[in-house]
């Protein structure tokens, strides 16, 4: 995670690796599928307006 000089969040990366459930079709073929994320964060204090779900659509914290 990089994070900016005022302190907020810049990019986080993140890497796994998952069982190829599949056939391994060639010798020294990695039984693993390999996944990246790199998410990129900019234009923080931008303006958001997020409407609340309707009542009946959601379930209250406990």
């Amino acid at each position: 995670m990089w994070i900016g000089s005022d302190r907020l969040v810049r990019r986080a990366w993140s890497s796994w690796r998952e069982p190829n459930d599949g056939p391994v079709r060639y010798a020294g073929d990695d039984p693993y599928y390999a996944f990246v994320n790199d998410l990129r964060l900019s234009d923080w204090g931008m303006k958001v307006d997020i409407k609340p779900p309707p009542a009946d659509e959601t379930v209250p914290s406990e």
